[in-house]
């Protein structure tokens, strides 16, 4: 599931929800609106210590679901979707946490540790979601990605004080925007301000890290992602990924297409226009072997030969729960990819080279 979002990341899918009858006695006009820099798909608004976090649609950009949220109102929390994850370990809210999809899936090393002191339950992908245990454990809030499936049995967990929360972290457009989110969760554990304070320092060290690389004349061309299916899928231009690349200094092949959605091409196209491309990133693999099974054609592109092909499958459960909310360590990363001349002793944070 987290690599099939990953590479139709940014394919944007509507969904819809029923207002509970708690939330639908909430008037908005009661709380203040706090500015949010970045992201697109959620608003927070603050009356003392008391938040509520409006949810939008993808397309109509219209609220479709509000929630008080607060640290008095949910001490339960099960997390389902592990960018999230990572940010309640970097607020060291963790004791927020009862549940999470899969332990193996875990990268935090005291949140493995509650897994195994029994304070933290795996309860696996939204879609296969047992009632009964949720309904034992006592979840405030159950966070979620929404890809094409509706929450099972989510009016009799509404029914039942549960609320469900659609997280759409994963379609923003703009790096820092997945980030943002963090104060979302700092909002729901009472640590707002901390949150706040998170964020501008990665907010600072992006945009210096960014400045640093955009006076380098020469940037490698690249290409990004890989074949699932008959199409490859690759970031468009105005994509979040696409924006890192052209961040890092690099030449992305397809940085003119428009709109934050994924690119779906077939292999003809790939193949015709990367006989030059100098790197190949995100193929979602971790090894040379792994790459061949899933495409045999990876030998045909440039970078393949050069051995210029880069991912960060050897760090899966690190990248999905730190990398959304580190865009700075993403976006460093990328600029010693393209840039190994920088520093020839620099430690890659998620991404490793794959060797023959």
């Amino acid at each position: 599931m987290r690599t099939l979002v990953y590479f139709l990341a940014l394919i944007i899918v509507p969904f819809g929800c029923t207002h509970s009858k708690e939330e639908s006695k909430i008037d908005p006009k009661n709380y203040d609106s706090i500015e949010l820099k970045y992201a697109e798909f959620f608003r927070l608004k603050q009356k003392g210590n008391e938040f509520l976090l409006e949810l939008l649609d993808p397309d109509s950009k219209k609220v479709v679901q509000t929630v008080e949220i607060s640290n008095k109102k949910n001490e339960r929390i099960i997390c389902l979707t592990a960018t999230l994850t990572g940010m309640f370990c970097e607020l060291n809210q963790r004791d927020y946490l009862i549940g999470v999809t899969a332990e193996n899936q875990l990268y935090d090393k005291k949140l493995k540790q509650r897994f195994r002191n029994g304070k933290l339950k795996e309860y696996g992908d939204f879609a296969q979601l047992s009632l009964e245990r949720v309904a034992k454990a006592q979840p405030n809030i159950i966070l979620y990605n929404y890809v094409n499936t509706d929450f099972p049995q989510k009016e009799k967990l509404e029914k039942l004080g549960v609320k469900l929360l659609i997280v759409n972290d994963w379609i923003e457009s703009h790096p820092l925007a997945k980030a943002e989110w963090i104060k979302a969760i700092g909002a729901m554990t009472g640590k707002y301000k901390e949150a706040c304070d998170i964020f501008e320092s990665i907010e600072t060290r992006y945009l210096e890290i960014a400045e640093s690389v955009q006076d380098i004349e020469e940037k490698p061309s690249v290409i990004s992602g890989n074949l699932i299916g008959g199409s490859w899928y690759a970031p468009s231009g105005e994509n979040y990924f696409g924006i890192l690349m052209k961040d890092a200094g690099g030449d992305y092949r397809y940085k003119d297409t428009k709109g934050a959605k994924s690119l779906a091409l077939p292999l003809e196209q790939i193949l015709e226009d990367n006989e030059e491309t100098s790197i190949w990133l995100n193929p979602g693999v971790s090894n040379w072997n792994q790459l061949l099974q899933l495409n045999p054609h990876a030998e045909m592109l440039a970078p393949s030969q050069k051995e210029s092909v880069y991912c960060y499958s050897a760090n899966t459960n690190k990248f999905w729960e730190e990398s959304a909310l580190r865009p700075d360590f993403m976006l460093e990363d990328l600029v010693h990819i393209f840039h190994p001349s920088l520093d020839s002793r620099y430690r890659f944070h998620y991404y490793s080279r794959l060797k023959k």
